[in-house]
């Protein structure tokens, strides 16, 4: 089954999306809270409001298989509030399914596609659950044939009707004039306009209640100027939406006094047209909020005074408006205070303050901004090696502030590109959560550091080796609950997800207190599929055989750690390393150091050849100059803080000619703790790069990981010093 409703326009669905997508965050975080806090009523209560939330967005929106599943969970959930349900392993089963459904929901929607979900095997979950309540219902006592508590929610919706109707019946007034002389007035009212009014609704706009008197009060003394706008819309079926989006931005240039046709009456009224009454300090403002209104196919504007609305200025006055329903209101109050909680936590004046401090932007227009700002650091390299070949002072001198201030405006971008590590963290409790289930294993996970912020995109193709490597640690790693105590373990195993800065890098660890990594079975595995020859076992440390795990088609007999070749190609694509630590019956932790931003960085410039080449300085521990490369057998070894450093010829790793040359230069690098030098032509410094991607057809192609363009305007391969070692 899907939706097959139209969406709406662009704009509006990418606010939904946005919505939805911090929903999602926040049910991650609350499901798994939940099912090992089931009576915690503040987490059942977000829940709540979340579903409530969504069902009503989406409904707008027209996506009906949304709305209704979202609709039905929080019926279970009202149920649970009533403390008519207790939360069970079925509920929370049928609540991690609603949430993949909407998550599967949503990326379609984000990926522009149709979704095409079926919904049924959900909303029979959420009918059974419910249908249970209604079962034990059935012997309680009645009322007319009905269950007391449906009798009560009938009564309150008809309370409530009630309520509405005698609010747009009763205008207040110190007599308190009965409806029938309210509509007297009203007729007389309407008869004295028509010769200055076109159609009934004109009339209904002139004809203000207390309440409108004293927004009309209010606006006058600010000597605002009175205006009746008439708006019309292409496409009446978006009226509800487009009418509050113009009320909102309307309130936002001056003081809205009335609207026809009014909120209760809009999502009945068949029509492409409202009116709005309001006052405004200046015409131009309000043109220019009519101008920022989507889909208007016309508009009208029109001054009026207080004789065309039958006021005296001498009638109105600001005072505090008098509710004549307010004993009314009390009554049904505490009938809904004792049917439904309604706590829900205010916002401090310093939140809101922040608020006003925040906007959203577009990805796509953050990302045409780097870009550009990325064009000018190319511009600026060129303009500096302009400068310094033809010794032009002039030129040096101004170009001294242009760096500064490009430098500045590239700082400022990549600060709005860093994104928190929390987005991803936060969806781990219910992956873990999904995943015990799955293999039938207790596994509770922590995280910290999730306060670190990385580049956005290097953040989203972080997300799947990161949850790949949680998935094998459950998996192959923690050992079910009968064999933990076996061992003299807590039943429950634990994964812990800790991240923290290290210069221009950002650490991750996910250690597990599993069963850990045999080194020697890895080893031995390795050779019996062909991946290693068996001469090379004996002279690999433990660390280095844990590493053959990531070889492309290993696992173990048992299908156990296969997964990881991806998980170590994912790592590498974004610039960053993989390494593997394991104590047998202890511990396992593997390790990841990512460069917060791919898309800018300092590089270091070496010569192979007549070619030049850039390094990431991020790699990069120090470049030395010595005079020769002594041998041992034939690996190359130089002496550093007294200890012997392995060098490779970089030129013939890579297989590019090199030049000889009296001096050696030598960049050191580190690989899983060790050092390890390059042995390079010529290094010519440092230099900020912009990185652009390889092409499809040098995508795979090893040791690099991608180009850029020089002052000069040469281009540039960038090397991946880790990759190629």
């Amino acid at each position: 089954m899907s939706d097959s409703s139209k969406f709406v326009d662009k704009e509006f669905l990418e606010v939904f999306l946005d919505e939805a997508s911090e929903f999602l965050d926040k049910l991650d975080y609350l499901l798994p809270k939940l099912e090992k806090e089931p009576e915690n009523k503040e987490v059942i209560n977000e829940i709540f409001r979340i579903m409530h939330s969504l069902k009503g967005n989406a409904a707008v929106l027209g996506l009906s298989d949304l709305s209704e599943t979202a609709h039905k969970t929080e019926d279970l959930l009202d149920l649970v509030r009533k403390e008519k349900l207790e939360v069970n392993k079925e509920i929370i089963s049928a609540l991690f399914d609603v949430v993949s459904f909407i998550s599967s929901y949503i990326n379609a929607l984000s990926a522009d596609k149709k979704p095409e979900l079926d919904k049924t095997s959900i909303l029979e979950k959420l009918e059974s659950l419910l249908g249970s309540v209604n079962e034990k219902s059935s012997g309680r006592s009645t009322v007319l044939g009905e269950s007391v508590e449906s009798y009560i929610k009938k009564l309150e919706d008809e309370a409530r009707s009630a309520l509405d109707f005698l609010r747009e019946q009763i205008v207040s007034s110190d007599e308190g004039e009965t409806s029938e002389k309210v509509e007297e007035e009203r007729d007389m009212k309407h008869d004295g306009l028509e010769d200055k009014k076109e159609n009934i609704e004109d009339a209904q706009l002139f004809v203000l209640n207390d309440v409108e008197k004293q927004r009309l009060a209010e606006a006058i003394s600010k000597e605002y100027g009175l205006y009746v706008v008439t708006l019309k819309f292409r496409d009446p079926s978006l009226l509800v939406i487009r009418y509050f989006q113009a009320l909102q931005k309307f309130g936002e240039v001056g003081d809205v006094i009335k609207a026809v046709p009014s909120g209760n009456e809009i999502a009945k009224k068949s029509t492409d047209t409202i009116k709005v009454l309001i006052g405004v300090k200046k015409l131009g403002d309000l043109e220019d909020a009519i101008k920022e209104l989507n889909d208007i196919s016309s508009y009208d504007v029109n001054k009026v005074s207080l004789e065309d609305l039958g006021v005296n200025k001498d009638e109105l006055k600001i005072q505090e408006p008098v509710d004549r329903l307010s004993e009314l209101e009390n009554i049904f109050k505490k009938i809904e205070e004792a049917d439904e909680e309604q706590a829900k936590p205010s916002e401090s004046k310093a939140d809101e303050a922040k608020k006003l401090e925040e906007v959203r932007v577009n990805v796509k227009s953050l990302d045409a901004l780097f870009n550009l700002v990325g064009e000018l650091v190319l511009i600026k390299s060129r303009l500096i090696s302009i400068a310094n070949q033809y010794d032009i002072q002039a030129l040096k001198e101004a170009l001294s502030t242009f760096e500064r201030l490009v430098n500045e405006l590239q700082n400022e971008i990549m600060q709005m590109r860093l994104v928190p590590l929390h987005y991803i963290f936060r969806r781990l409790p219910r992956i873990v959560s999904e995943l015990s289930k799955k293999f039938n294993k207790d596994v509770d996970i922590y995280y910290e550091g999730g306060e670190i912020a990385l580049d956005r995109k290097v953040l989203e193709e972080l997300s799947v080796p990161l949850f790949k490597v949680v998935e094998i640690l459950v998996r192959d790693d923690i050992e079910d609950s009968d064999t933990r105590i076996k061992k003299g373990k807590a039943s429950i195993g634990t994964i812990r997800v800790h991240a923290f800065r290290e210069g221009n890098r950002v650490i991750i660890t996910v250690e597990s207190d599993g069963k850990g990594l045999d080194p020697d079975e890895i080893a031995k595995r390795a050779v019996e599929l062909g991946l290693i020859p068996p001469s090379s076992v004996e002279k690999m440390s433990n660390e280095e055989k844990l590493m053959l795990v990531t070889l492309p088609g290993f696992s173990l007999k048992n299908g156990e750690l296969s997964g990881f070749d991806s998980i170590k190609h994912s790592v590498e694509s974004i610039g960053g390393t993989l390494e593997i630590y394991s104590k047998m019956d202890t511990e396992t932790r593997v390790t990841f150091k990512i460069p917060v931003s791919m898309a800018t960085l300092r590089a270091l410039l070496i010569k192979l050849g007549d070619q030049l080449y850039a390094i990431p300085v991020s790699a990069v521990v120090t470049t030395m100059k010595v005079d020769s490369v002594n041998m041992i057998g034939s690996v190359g070894v130089i002496k550093y803080q007294s200890k012997v450093i392995t060098v490779y010829n970089l030129g013939e790793i890579l297989g590019i000619p090199t030049r000889s040359t009296d001096k050696s230069y030598i960049v050191l690098i580190e690989k899983r703790g060790k050092l390890v030098g390059l042995q390079v032509d010529e290094i010519l410094g440092q230099e900020d790069i912009v990185v652009k991607p390889l092409s499809k057809l040098l995508s795979n192609a090893k040791g690099f990981s991608g180009a850029t363009i020089l002052g000069d305007g040469k281009v540039c391969l960038i090397i991946d010093p880790i990759s190629i070692l």
